[in-house]
């Protein structure tokens, strides 16, 4: 069984990316291996943490198919110009 685990384009998902969720940047910090029963048969479980996090914010699980994986260069270049 493949526990390859895709954004909704269909691009893999790895500990580290950078992924948009909710018109927000996010690094992935987990991938949980249970997958949802959901729509297509590559979503799972995704436990993501902001990049620019409060003192309180916390990891969030949320599913593959809700977000798209984004290059580290251009999140990087976003940081810089803050």
């Amino acid at each position: 069984m493949d526990n390859t685990v895709t954004d909704m384009l269909g691009k893999t998902i790895n500990v580290g990316d950078f992924v948009v969720f909710a018109n927000n940047i996010y690094q992935v910090k987990k991938l949980d291996g249970e997958k949802l029963r959901g729509r297509w048969a590559r979503d799972g479980n995704v436990r993501i943490m902001l990049i620019n996090p409060s003192k309180t914010t916390k990891p969030v699980l949320k599913r593959s198919d809700e977000m798209v994986v984004v290059p580290a260069g251009d999140v990087l270049f976003k940081l810089i110009k803050q």
